[in-house]
């Protein structure tokens, strides 16, 4: 798992995608940044199982112990929500 340093649109949107040129396609995914500021590269690279994932968070790599201890942890309490926001598309890589 890597975190990535990455700054988003000026639209505060944040998009990343994985590509498969073989294929012609890709699969996009775009989230508010002020809701997941950060995203992580999730990696298989076992042989013949290669696959990669893009993953917005609500807080960085180091964990949920950090993000407790550097007040980042974003708690619920009783009868609160949160909405979030993200759109996958399928598409052409052409």
């Amino acid at each position: 798992m890597y975190e990535r340093a990455s700054s988003p649109r000026a639209d505060g949107l944040y998009r990343v995608a994985v590509v498969n040129g073989r294929l012609g396609m890709r699969v996009a995914v775009e989230w508010r940044a002020a809701e997941f500021p950060y995203v992580f590269e999730w990696l298989n690279l076992r042989s013949g199982n290669y696959a990669a994932g893009p993953e917005p968070s609500t807080h960085h790599v180091s964990g949920d112990a950090a993000a407790r201890q550097d007040g980042s942890m974003i708690w619920l309490g009783p009868q609160e929500s949160r909405t979030y926001h993200t759109t996958f598309r399928v598409e052409s890589a052409s």
